[in-house]
């Protein structure tokens, strides 16, 4: 006898019941959540007062909150795993530059709204700037702060491709303007004599509502001016009390050994 026949005369429910019975499905099936403690609600209960239940943040809620801050900063899988802990400097100057970033992630809360709240690793190629810039932001999430990692050439062009759209345009600029801490990694690699307009919207914008900004880039000091002095002076103010150059030979660690 044919499954047809055997249902035939059967209310809806009974058909449900039949179907149900022959299958893993269950009728009810419980709801799974990814908090039992809360039901993926974000609050639970912790008492009542005058008869009425008394709710609180659940700790679950701290936890994704997290997780929505690395989600937004930009940062790769790999750099996930740099801190100042696994940091190893290969160089004296190396040890300074990790101990002046190491300095600025402790001080950052108390700094934040002055107006030399920001950090500069400039000179070398292959000294270590942007694992130690990564080691900083990385130290700051764990803080709840919001970041954003920001290869230079990306955000540039980002920036360009809106230009022609005013609407557009600022909204791109207000991603780069929105996190408590910007890095924008490797500045003016590779630019054109156009790129300081894009740059200077950036840091103009953090310099005026004093959000921090780190910078790692190959120019020192003064070639960062010879670039845009508009730029240049800016971010050198916002450095001052945390702004380390390095300079010299046997810096590059791709290069050890060789």
């Amino acid at each position: 006898m044919g499954m047809r026949q055997v249902l035939e005369g059967l209310s809806p429910e009974e058909i449900a019941l039949r179907v149900l019975g022959k299958s893993s499905i269950s009728a009810n099936p419980e709801p799974t959540y990814q908090c039992p403690k809360c039901k993926d609600s974000g609050m639970v209960a912790v008492g009542s007062e005058d008869g009425i239940e008394r709710m609180a943040p659940c700790e679950c809620a701290e936890r994704l909150r997290m997780e929505r801050i690395v989600a937004k900063s930009g940062i790769s899988e790999a750099f996930r795993e740099c801190t100042f802990e696994k940091f190893r400097a290969w160089d004296p100057r190396v040890a300074q530059a990790r101990g002046v970033a190491e300095a600025y992630s402790l001080a950052f809360s108390g700094i934040e709204k002055d107006r030399q709240n920001s950090l500069a690793l400039i000179g070398e190629v292959g000294s270590g700037k942007t694992m130690l810039g990564v080691c900083v932001l990385n130290a700051l999430t764990v803080r709840g702060i919001s970041v954003l990692y920001a290869p230079y050439r990306d955000m540039v062009l980002e920036l360009k491709g809106n230009v022609l759209d005013d609407y557009a345009y600022q909204q791109a600029l207000e991603k780069y303007t929105r996190p408590r801490v910007l890095f924008i990694d490797d500045l003016y690699k590779g630019h054109t004599d156009k790129d300081p307009k894009y740059v200077y919207d950036v840091i103009n914008a953090r310099y005026l509502v004093k959000r921090a900004v780190i910078v790692t880039s190959e120019y020192q000091a003064d070639a960062l001016m010879e670039i845009d002095a508009a730029v240049g002076s800016r971010i050198i103010e916002m450095c001052r009390d945390y702004i380390y150059e390095l300079c010299g030979g046997g810096l590059n660690y791709r290069l050890r050994g060789l």
